[in-house]
């Protein structure tokens, strides 16, 4: 490959994969997205770092370097023991892109200079621009673009726009000042076209700090200053008063305060209601963490009733890394902070016509932006803005002069050094392509033994996926399923106790691999009730960590346990009544289905979508077996007074 070809691949191959990694959805496991975005950005990864290790004649290590390569070992460590592991894994991928991202900028730099990457960056962010700008005049509502959720794609434009703001500073002619307030208009209408509260308050409180450096580096006039503010103010009154123009979604209704709350996707309480509910979660793993990504699995059996939120991701990054990742996570990842501060720091001494300082600052205050939204959202659990941020840090990371080392390791055989980093990426790349290719062909359907014909189902397949990779929940559900449905369903069949003893067995691999998965605890507790047989070999392997020692006979435990970690579940609440109707204690089956109902009467939890028909069916189930107890105990206690 001749030299002069290289910048242009790594160049292609980062962007094709920041494109493809905002395109990924930041509430869904979209895994093709995820899996081709990562091939792409590694390949520019092992390209650079295999050139770059051939001419090396030493290896130095600096400590953000360290720092950002513990931080992607630790992420995938806390798989080991998480709750959720085939989520800590993704999971796991998708937030190791921003050490990544910093480390990428490093093994880049003897090919792509800061401005052509900066140049890169920003007319990917510009492209989107043009993108919300068309949504918005379209829709007169708030943008989401391709990710969804507005508040990923306000976080865009709120770091794009601090780099173009210092270009605008420190351009010392018209048509150069000009050219970057066009742009500076352009990204502060996409960025308030998303009516994304966090984006515009991380972008405003970081625009202060860049006029003050800009102002100690001599690059601050009133005339600048004015026109700055004027463009920003002009974006933000264009979307508002086009909207009221247009009939379209009024911005204070986003941004006002009414009654003590912020009325849209979510208000102030509940936020807070679960922040204390993320406490409890910490308190319960305070050392190592659940295992990042495992905050959807676990937060049902903490979440406060009145809590309306989808349940997804914590609204703080930070906490959710404490509860995730334990103390050792959430260090490893405010230490960028420090590095944002120090240069910051750095930049802020009286500096004349000093041009590289202050769009250094501004590069870091990009990386400040997502710091600052994610103490209130999930902005660091979405691939593309974690490797945008990694960037970022990178541009802003002093390479001339190189910071001293913390050690250097002689290179005897760079050309065989080179080789193992490449390999390693490779192999990285490989395992997650194993995964996301069997997840995408076996998707999560909890009730697709029950609405289809089992014999369509190849068993063969499933197993094969199962010995490909054994700790893959994805065949181990579908195994479970597919034997729990024989062994209730086809009695006729002359293997049945093998499909009996498989259901077993898979059901209690999936309760291993997943012990926070409440509908398998509802799965074997129907297993154990319809044999019996069973019950003394399954309760020897139920470990303290699945169910704790009890005298209770094994289906109850499994009935309770499931509905303690989802009180949500009509279908737990319904299981366990009827356990308790089956043993003749009614009041007790009263109390289970009337907590049932006050759960999801609660406000913001009983607004269910018209889509949503197994829900409501089973509410209507619970509401019928209500009366039907209310009834019978009511003439019982008649009888008895009689």
């Amino acid at each position: 490959m001749k030299i002069h070809t290289l910048p242009t691949l790594l160049m292609g191959l980062i962007a094709s994969s920041l494109y493809i990694a905002i395109g990924y959805k930041g509430s869904a496991l979209n895994v093709v997205n995820l899996t081709v975005s990562a091939l792409l950005v590694m390949a520019a990864a092992a390209i650079a770092l295999y050139k770059q290790l051939r001419q090396a004649s030493q290896l130095d290590i600096r400590l953000p370097e360290l720092i950002a390569a513990l931080t992607i070992i630790w992420l995938f460590i806390t798989i080991f023991w998480s709750q959720t592991p085939l989520l800590s894994f993704y999971t796991a991928w998708i937030i190791s892109a921003l050490p990544f991202g910093f480390l990428l900028r490093g093994w880049l730099k003897p090919w792509i200079s800061d401005q052509q990457l900066l140049i890169l960056l920003l007319s990917l962010i510009s492209f989107y621009a043009f993108w919300a700008t068309g949504e918005f005049l379209n829709t007169a509502r708030s943008t989401h673009g391709p990710m969804i959720y507005q508040g990923d794609f306000g976080a865009l434009f709120a770091a794009g726009l601090l780099p173009v703001n210092a270009l605008f500073l420190l351009s010392p002619g018209k048509n150069g000042q000009t050219r970057y307030l066009l742009l500076t208009g352009l990204l502060g209408i996409a960025l308030f076209s998303t009516y994304s509260r966090g984006s515009m308050l991380s972008y405003l409180m970081c625009l202060p700090v860049l006029l003050y450096l800009a102002h100690r580096a001599q690059q601050l006039t009133l005339n600048k200053t004015l026109r700055l503010g004027l463009s920003i103010a002009v974006a933000f009154l264009f979307i508002y008063f086009y909207a009221k123009w247009q009939g379209g979604q009024d911005m204070g209704a986003k941004t006002d305060l009414s009654d003590g709350t912020i009325p849209g996707l979510s208000s102030i309480n509940a936020r807070i209601m679960l922040y204390r509910s993320m406490l409890d979660m910490i308190r319960d793993y305070p050392i190592l963490g659940s295992g990042i990504g495992s905050f959807t699995g676990l937060y049902p059996q903490y979440r406060n009733p009145a809590e309306d939120s989808a349940g997804y991701f914590g609204h703080n990054d930070y906490l959710q890394f404490l509860h995730e990742g334990g103390p050792i996570l959430l260090l490893l990842w405010l230490f960028p902070l420090i590095l944002i501060a120090k240069i910051l720091l750095s930049k802020a001494k009286p500096q004349t016509n000093d041009t590289t300082s202050l769009l250094t600052a501004s590069l870091a205050l990009a990386a400040a932006t997502f710091y600052i939204h994610a103490a209130a959202d999930f902005i660091f659990y979405h691939l593309g803005l974690n490797l945008l941020a990694g960037l970022f840090l990178g541009l802003a990371y002093p390479q001339s002069p190189k910071p001293r080392p913390i050690f250097s390791m002689p290179l005897s055989e760079p050309r065989l050094l080179s080789i193992l980093p490449t390999l390693c990426l490779c192999l990285g790349w490989s395992i997650l392509a194993i995964n996301s290719y069997i997840t995408s062909n076996m998707e999560f359907q909890s009730d697709w033994f029950g609405t289809r014909d089992n014999q369509h189902i190849d068993a063969e397949t499933i197993l094969f996926y199962h010995q490909l990779s054994p700790n893959h929940p994805s065949p181990l559900i579908r195994l479970a399923e597919l034997y729990h449905y024989q062994a209730l369903h086809e009695t006729n069949n002359p293997n049945q106790k093998a499909s009996i003893e498989q259901a077993f067995n898979y059901t209690l691999q999936m309760l291993q691999q997943s012990p926070t998965y409440s509908r398998y605890y509802l799965k074997m507790a129907e297993l154990v009730q319809n044999f019996p047989d069973y019950t003394t070999q399954i309760r020897q392997k139920m470990t303290p960590r699945l169910l704790p020692p009890s005298s209770e006979p094994l289906a109850k435990q499994l009935l309770k346990r499931a509905l303690t970690l989802d009180p949500t579940s009509e279908a737990a609440s319904i299981d366990l009544a009827l356990y308790y109707q089956r043993h003749q204690q009614p009041v007790k089956a009263l109390q289970v289905l009337k907590q049932a109902t006050r759960w999801f009467n609660t406000p913001g939890v009983n607004a269910l979508s018209p889509q949503d028909k197994s829900r409501q069916r089973l509410q209507r189930l619970i509401k019928k077996h209500i009366q039907t107890l209310g009834k019978g105990i009511a003439n019982t206690s008649t009888t008895s007074r009689h």
